[in-house]
Formats: structure tokens, sequence, C-alpha cells
């Protein structure tokens, strides 16, 4: 099934990652071997290369985001999936299926779609793929895996902007907001149809998908990276349960005062 429109995936990272890349590559090609999607790996840091992909450097002070605006640049399409190393593609993918929600994300118009779900928010959605990103939504925007038009990314990602600052800026939109507006074409999926699993946490393997790489993919070498720490990984596990389920201008004086007098330091202000 063809697209009439060009969707190009580009992978950003930086050069530290690239052993994290070479395994998305791997489960990649495991999983989606009928991709019909050209790859861009975009690279900050050291000027490493990986061997028989179309990758472009960026300079050692590149942000994540300037090396998608720079592989937009040079690789002109019309929709990119962008997604970082650490987004594995966990089980075989549908091309059929993506192709069909592509399609239906293009002719919506859509700007912006996060292919990760956020399970705590989900709304009944029943029969669809996406839903529509609300004001008072937290976690609904992420720089890991999204679906955006080339206008979107040129608009939304300044030059020596971050991921965080990406992230940050909805996050701070949440926790002010009077109203649960309506994001105009901001989505996110309902179903992960792209298996995706984000296993990389402060630069050290998440306990849960290394396990399930062992133990799925015992071909691939998950040895390159030491895992997080059990006190660590109960402490982000708490975290990612309680923050969602909490009113977002609570959460942010919650934050604050725990930075102010306890010292206790956040990824993220909001």
């Amino acid at each position: 099934m063809k697209m009439k429109e060009k969707i190009i995936i580009i992978l950003s990272t930086h050069s530290s990652y690239l052993d994290i890349c070479e395994i998305f590559l791997n489960l990649l090609e495991i999983n989606w071997k009928d991709c019909p999607f050209d790859i861009v790996i975009s690279i900050t840091g050291e000027n490493i290369m990986l061997d028989g992909y179309h990758c472009i450097y960026n300079g050692q002070n590149a942000t994540l985001p300037d090396c998608l605006r720079s592989a937009c640049e040079q690789a002109f399409a019309s929709h990119y999936i962008c997604v970082l190393g650490d987004a594995f593609i966990m089980k075989k993918i549908q091309t059929k299926e993506i192709v069909v929600i592509l399609k239906e994300l293009i002719n919506r118009e859509v700007e912006y779609c996060n292919l990760l779900p956020n399970k705590v928010q989900r709304k009944n959605c029943k029969g669809n793929n996406i839903r529509e990103i609300y004001e008072k939504d937290i976690y609904s925007h992420s720089f890991v895996s999204f679906f955006a038009s080339r206008e979107f990314i040129f608009k939304q990602f300044t030059l020596g902007s971050t991921d965080l600052d990406f992230e940050e800026q909805y996050l701070k939109i949440a926790a002010e907001a009077s109203n649960n507006h309506k994001f105009d074409k901001h989505y996110i999926f309902v179903r992960n149809v792209f298996h995706i699993m984000p296993g990389i946490s402060k630069g050290l393997w998440d306990w849960k998908v290394y396990r399930y790489l062992k133990r799925n993919y015992p071909d691939i070498n998950v040895e390159c990276r030491k895992k997080l720490g059990i006190k660590e990984t109960i402490r982000g596990k708490i975290i990612s349960l309680i923050q969602p389920r909490i009113n977002p201008k609570l959460r942010f004086k919650i934050k604050t005062f725990l930075r102010e007098y306890l010292n206790m330091n956040f990824t993220a202000k909001y």
C-alpha cells in the first residue's frame, strides 16, 4: 500500500548512544522487515557514523532538536516519524495497519502525534487509533517518539532548543491552564501500534526492558551498559505512577516545595 505523501524516519541521537541505536536498528530490522520508509540518523557529539545508514553529523554541541531540524533540511518529506535510539520496537509491526493510520493522521492535517499512549490519561476512545490532546493533559507531549509535519518541526524547534524545553513547554501549559481546551491538530495514540518501549534511563538500562530483551532477543547484546539500580528503579516507577494522577497545578507546588526546602532535584520544573 503506497502513500502519496513522503514520510521519513529520523533517529536523533548523541554519539555516546550509538550502541543503543544499533540495538534499535536491529530490532527495527527484525520487527519491521517491510518498513516502507527511509531512515536518517542525525548525530551530535563525536563524528561517528553507522555503516549502511544515511547519517548526518551536526557537530559536538548540537541539541537533539538541532539534529532533527538538520535532518529535515537535508532529507525532504512532508511528514516525519521522529524517534530517539532507545524507543525500541519490541514486537512485529503490521505495515498495512501503520500505513492506514498514518494516512488518517495526514488526512486530519495532524501537526504532532505522540506515538506512545498515555495510559493514565487515556480517555474513552473505543474504536479510535488516536485522540486529541487537551491542555491539562500531562506527559502527552514527548520527544521520545512522535509523528509530525515538516512545518511543525521548524515552527516548534528553534535552533539551540532542547528536548527538555519542548516537554516543559507543555507541562507549563498544563500547570497554568484554567480551561481544558484542546490543542489544535495535536494528537496521541490510544494503542501502542508501534510496540515502543523506551529502555534507557539516566544512561542505564531499564530493568523491565533489559529482561524483555534478554528473554526474547538472546542474539542481541545488551551487556554494553549497566542496569539502573533497584532503588532508582523503584523510585522512578513510583514517580511515574503518582505524577500523572496529581492535578498539574498541585504537582508544580509540590515540586517547588520539595526543591526549595528539601533540595530534591527533578528533571522537569513542572
